[in-house]
């Protein structure tokens, strides 16, 4: 859906292709988009990968939380 959190985390990350969740023919021409480019694919599946890693990993996490809690009790 290109509406709402999901959507705007795949256009944040350029994780994937949005369309419109009562659109049917949006919907189709993005399963054709990334059928007949699997340069795109590779590439959408990449940016999501960096993403995880550079962000959502434990330890980057953990930094972020320690970094938050230093400012309030500093």
């Amino acid at each position: 859906c290109s509406n709402g959190a999901p959507g705007r985390y795949v256009d944040d990350t350029k994780s994937g292709l949005t369309v419109h969740s009562e659109n049917l023919e949006e919907f189709v021409e993005a399963i054709l988009k990334l059928k007949n480019n699997l340069q795109l694919c590779d590439t959408l599946g990449d940016n999501g990968i960096q993403y995880v890693n550079n962000n959502l990993i434990f330890e980057k996490i953990g930094m972020r939380l320690n970094k938050i809690i230093q400012s309030i009790i500093s």
